[in-house]
């Protein structure tokens, strides 16, 4: 039976451990976001973005309000406030 990435991402997010990041994604991995210009093509670089994102977004208040699940993909709908006061709201997108 295959594993469920998004349990795994999940899993990653309540306990951050670099292999458990390392084991989620493929070795061609494509990271795309929109404060990033351009596809960040690797595992090597994908995880140093995901890590960032980890320490900057993994506060107290970061709560998932929605998931949307096909076959091959998942969106992920999150809230989080950062410094007591900056709300930020956004989605992970997972093909």
């Amino acid at each position: 039976m295959a594993t469920d990435p998004i349990h795994g991402w999940h899993a990653y997010l309540a306990a951050p451990a670099r292999e458990a990041l390392d084991a989620l994604l493929a070795d061609h991995v494509v990271f795309q976001s929109p404060a990033v210009h351009t596809p960040q093509e690797g595992n090597a670089v994908t995880m140093k973005y995901l890590i960032a994102a980890t320490e900057v977004l993994g506060v107290p208040s970061f709560r998932y309000l929605g998931e949307w699940r096909r076959e091959r993909s998942a969106v992920l709908e999150f809230e989080c406030t950062l410094d007591g006061s900056i709300q930020v709201n956004g989605v992970d997108m997972i093909e």
